[in-house]
């Protein structure tokens, strides 16, 4: 049985190899009917990179709630309570329940360091949830945070600004990005004396679709909220670029 088995895969193997060579020799025969040898054929590889702006007017907020107490238990229905009270007020201010999220929740002990005995003493609990607010009108955003800051948020991670014509503007930069790979290899193509014939293949390069920034005006204002002081923020998104890469080879004559 094992001598048949090795049989057949010598088999297969000269059957692989047969069809390869016909491939090749065929490919090989096209070029030859076409009047342009294997040898012949150049080409030449150019990349571009291209970016249209955009205004964010879409935001995403990461904010939460800290707490402590000397157990577990007590730390989490604290924690528990302050975050219910945000999503209420989030829910009131017209956000769709399915743009809440939890997106991180700890639990862990909190010591403080004995000098004099040279060792941890525990002193208590810390519970923490991180909400995720997604796909709100920048517009209303400092509004919204405010309001959860009011209702007992006292961290806030960052806020992320989208574009909502992200796609269309991609597919703008992508396009002029086509545009401007062909101009520089028509140049390089008539300093090497010649001319380009076609495209061999187009390339997509790395594409950012973060369009986010950390702002440190935002966490002061989380502070200063917490001690009574809470006016709406105001975010200024400024513009964002939206790039697109490409690598693109070209047949040449």
């Amino acid at each position: 049985m094992i001598k048949n088995k090795k049989n057949e895969r010598k088999e297969r193997m000269k059957k692989m190899r047969k069809s390869v060579k016909i491939v090749c020799c065929f490919a090989v025969a096209m070029l030859l009917v076409n009047g342009v040898s294997a040898s012949e054929l150049s080409t030449i590889t150019v990349t571009s990179q291209s970016s249209v702006t955009s205004v964010p007017d879409k935001a995403e907020i990461s904010l939460g709630v800290n707490t402590e107490a000397a157990s577990p238990a007590e730390a989490q229905a604290q924690n528990t309570e302050i975050v219910d009270q945000i999503i209420a007020a989030c829910l009131e201010q017209g956000v769709d329940e399915k743009n809440l999220k939890t997106s991180n929740y700890d639990l862990f002990p909190l010591y403080d360091y004995d000098y004099d005995g040279g060792e941890d003493i525990l002193r208590g609990y810390r519970v923490s949830t991180t909400l995720l607010i997604s796909d709100q009108d920048l517009a209303g955003v400092g509004e919204l945070i405010s309001v959860c800051v009011a209702n007992g948020a006292n961290f806030l991670n960052n806020v992320a600004y989208k574009c909502s014509d992200y796609d269309a503007c991609y597919s703008q930069a992508l396009a002029q990005a086509v545009g401007a790979a062909e101009e520089k290899a028509k140049v390089l193509a008539a300093a090497a004396g010649k001319e380009l014939s076609g495209i061999a293949s187009i390339t997509e390069g790395y594409q950012n679709t973060a369009l986010q920034y950390k702002s440190a005006a935002i966490e002061e204002f989380a502070m200063d909220s917490a001690s009574g002081n809470t006016s709406s923020v105001s975010l200024m998104p400024g513009e964002s670029e939206i790039s697109a890469n490409l690598t693109v080879v070209y047949y040449m004559d």
